[in-house]
């Protein structure tokens, strides 16, 4: 029992750098974390770049992409996963791969996926290459995302479609103009009880400096 408990604590184990959290059983090669970013156990991060507060689950995979600041994403994630070309002979990826022994390694061209601030994911969502995810944009667990998703958009299903959104489209510019996930450590401390109450005219007048 003791040993089984010292396993699972060296796998939870996270290392702290520069205010990342990032788990030992972890991967995040030839990526680059804003502060206080977390990368849970068995998460794989490879060339992205991820946004400060932004929480990446268990087994989430992400590739090639950006992601901005204070987005919450749940476990078993994929975000801009290498595709398979439809249009040769043949989608094996035996010519760009030297493992199977026909082929010298050779460099894919990798589609960058963007997904903006404050966005969150549901368990098992998968976010094909290249798509643009809208700041502030919701997407339902088990999701298939194939297009471009709009700013505050509720989206799920597969493929996803729009559900509604979470703001008219007042509120959403007011929101996207404040650029509040730019605000310094300090200015979310002063500020932090508009964040615990639904967004009226007070708190949009607020985040505007009124």
């Amino acid at each position: 029992m003791k040993s089984l408990l010292r396993k699972a604590l060296r796998y939870y184990r996270v290392k702290y750098k520069d205010g990342v959290h990032i788990s030992r059983n972890a991967s995040s090669s030839g990526s680059s974390f804003g502060e206080w970013a977390h990368v849970a156990a068995g998460a794989n991060v490879v060339n992205s770049n991820v946004g400060r507060f932004t929480s990446v689950g268990r087994g989430t995979n992400i590739y090639n992409s950006v992601v901005g600041g204070f987005c919450s994403i749940s476990w078993n994630v994929t975000i801009g996963a290498t595709g398979h070309p439809t249009d040769h002979i043949s989608t094996h990826a035996f010519p760009y791969i030297a493992q199977f022994g026909i082929s010298e390694k050779t460099e894919r061209i990798n589609v960058r996926t963007t997904v903006g601030h404050d966005v969150w994911m549901g368990c098992n969502v998968v976010i094909m290459p290249g798509v643009n995810v809208g700041t502030g944009a919701v997407i339902g667990a088990g999701s298939i995302v194939t297009k471009d998703v709009e700013p505050y958009a509720v989206i799920a299903g597969n493929p996803a479609r729009k559900i509604k959104d979470r703001f008219d489209d007042e509120t959403k510019q007011a929101l996207l103009d404040s650029a509040w996930w730019e605000w310094s450590k300090e200015e979310l401390k002063e500020r932090i009880e508009l964040f615990r109450r639904g967004v009226d005219e007070e708190v949009l007048k607020e985040i505007q400096g009124g």
